[in-house]
């Protein structure tokens, strides 16, 4: 258990007995301040002096005089009706430096999801398209909670679920064979086959015999005839060369890769076979209802508000909805999930609404177990690049432009470090981190110029926070000192790094609660600030010898919980930069 709850539960225990409650009630009530001139943990004493018919006042100075000499309860005051306790900064700051040297890169880990299992569907790029920055999102949000899941000890399953069949496919492959110049294989790209579809959409508008003949494409792949699942095949391989590329870039790695062809162990498509089994079984279970022209429908309940969900097109062909219960149903069968993630854009909600309440009507064993993990928008890149932002070009330009600032304010490190890999980690860090210190479902800023900054809540700054913290070690030059005085640690700023240090797996906790990387991502900002400020009045070498021996091991506490903090985003620590 993390130190601080530690305390807050031997204090309740302390109240409870005194009052006669729970202690587990008694200890929902304790909370941290926002003010730390308000103390280190607070008991606001309203609501329990209501309950048990007392007044406030008298009510807290009770447990004033209760909790005074408690265990690592330095000072309580009475302030309205709070109970403000100050923890015993000394015997804490030892005991809690001696945990976070001995766990290291683990301190703040659990094993609270020991034998759960969560899958995390993410990414999920379409094939024969480009990487867009629009599944960047996706990407780093579904890797960072997938991180933050095995950090707690759960079983996690990353998916890519991939966008490899359909009516989209269709029409590529309609625009291939169309188009495609088959005598130059050098065009043979993603980008070439975008360009592609983006003719077959515009010729579209004038030609409806190209949406018939998709149609007819889809339904000969559905089918499983040979020409076309050849072509289909050559689609996939071509789009798994370049999504593998931008996901070792980016440092994300998957469990599995599968598509809503569902495809078995040979590479035959199972998809049409395993809709028709939720066909046939949502029938049994009188779920589907036809519509117009013959078309399979699920009606829900008025009252809900929710418009149907078409699961079979009146030609008989499915649809995303029909696949994804079909999904479903095979990832349960498989895996018995604790819990299941779809990281998707905000704009599915409905869709996701729709196909949850369905999983509940139709009585499947994971009904309840799903969730969808939305997000926002990226804003402030389609009016300057096109509608079409491809990350490989991006990311590639973030590269040369991190490289230039990195040479510029730190040209010795040319003799130590490969630039191009300090400038790669430095340019996806600030990439990732410009996503991730957002609330999830708020839109994204993209401003190169601003998140590539030294300075302010951004990933190099972070990097570069990590940096100082391994220069400081390096200069030491000797191994972290096992005998010393955490009570010479006295000053309020490194009290201030103390309780950073000492939140830390609260906050893990918090962010998979809400599924929130930004909770890490604004914890490390703060612990990052109170630094500066601590080097602002204090130094760490040169000082008196066991002072310098207690803020070295400060230092190598705070370097290894950043390192945790940076890696559970995905970014990497640099010691250098």
């Amino acid at each position: 258990m993390e130190m601080l709850n530690e305390l807050k539960k031997i204090w309740a225990e302390i109240v409870a007995k005194k009052i006669g409650l729970p202690s587990q009630e008694v200890f929902s009530y304790f909370e941290v301040p926002k003010k730390p001139e308000m103390g280190d943990i607070a008991l606001p004493c309203f609501k329990l002096a209501k309950l048990l018919g007392e007044d406030v006042k008298s009510f807290a100075e009770k447990l004033k005089d209760t909790l005074s000499g408690a265990y690592m309860v330095g000072r309580a005051e009475v302030v309205g009706g709070y109970l403000n306790l100050r923890i015993e900064r000394g015997p804490f700051a030892q005991k809690l430096l001696e945990r976070v040297l001995k766990e290291g890169e683990n301190y703040g880990s659990s094993d609270e999801g020991k034998g759960k299992t969560v899958l995390i569907d993410f990414s999920s790029p379409n094939i024969a398209k480009p990487f867009g920055v629009g599944h960047l999102r996706s990407t780093v949000l579904g890797a960072a909670l997938g991180r933050i899941f095995r950090f707690l000890g759960y079983r996690v399953v990353g998916i890519n679920y991939l966008g490899d069949w359909g009516a989209q496919v269709a029409k590529m492959m309609v625009a291939y064979e169309k188009w495609f110049d088959k005598t130059n294989k050098q065009e043979d790209t993603i980008k070439k086959l975008y360009e592609l579809y983006v003719k077959f959409h515009k010729e579209e508008e004038t030609d409806t015999t190209l949406s018939t003949e998709a149609d007819e494409i889809l339904k000969s792949l559905e089918n499983h005839e040979q020409q076309a699942l050849k072509l289909w095949r050559e689609f996939v391989e071509i789009s798994m060369t370049e999504f593998r590329r931008i996901y070792e870039i980016l440092g994300v790695t998957f469990d599995v890769f599968a598509g809503e062809s569902m495809c078995d162990d040979t590479g035959q498509p199972r998809c049409i076979e395993k809709m028709d089994a939720v066909i046939e079984d949502l029938s049994k279970k009188n779920l589907l209802k036809k519509g117009e022209g013959g078309a399979l429908i699920v009606e829900f309940d008025e009252k809900e508000k929710i418009p149907p969900l078409m699961m079979r097109k009146s030609d008989g062909t499915t649809l995303y909805a029909t696949r994804e219960v079909a999904v479903a149903l095979e990832r349960w069968n498989k895996e018995h999930f604790d819990k299941m993630l779809y990281v998707v854009g905000a704009p599915q909600k409905l869709h996701f609404q729709q196909v949850f309440r369905l999983f509940e009507m139709a009585n499947y064993p994971f009904a309840g177990r799903c969730e969808h993990i939305a997000f926002g928008h990226y804003l402030g890149m389609s009016t300057r690049r096109g509608t079409m932002v491809l990350l490989e070009e991006l990311l590639n330009e973030l590269i040369q432009k991190a490289q230039k600032v990195i040479e510029e304010k730190n040209p010795e490190l040319l003799k130590v470090e490969d630039p191009y890999n300090v400038a790669k980690d430095v340019a996806v860090g600030a990439l990732v981190f410009n996503d991730l210190k957002n609330e999830r479902i708020k839109d994204v800023l993209y401003d190169e110029e601003r998140f590539l900054s030294f300075d302010g809540e951004t990933g190099p700054y972070l990097q570069y926070a990590h940096t100082r913290l391994c220069g400081i070690l390096r200069k030491w030059g000797k191994g972290v000192p096992k005998d010393f005085n955490a009570s010479l640690l006295s000053s309020d700023e490194e009290w201030r790094l103390i309780t950073h240090l000492a939140k830390f797996g609260e906050i893990v906790k918090s962010a998979e609660e809400s599924r929130e990387p930004s909770r890490i991502a604004g914890y490390l900002i703060e612990c990052a600030s109170d630094l500066n400020l601590f080097y602002q009045r204090h130094r760490v070498l040169g000082e008196d010898e066991n002072l310098t021996k207690a803020r070295i091991v400060l230092v190598s506490a705070l370097r290894s919980v950043l390192a945790t903090g940076l890696k559970l985003l995905g970014i990497r620590p640099l010691e250098r930069m």
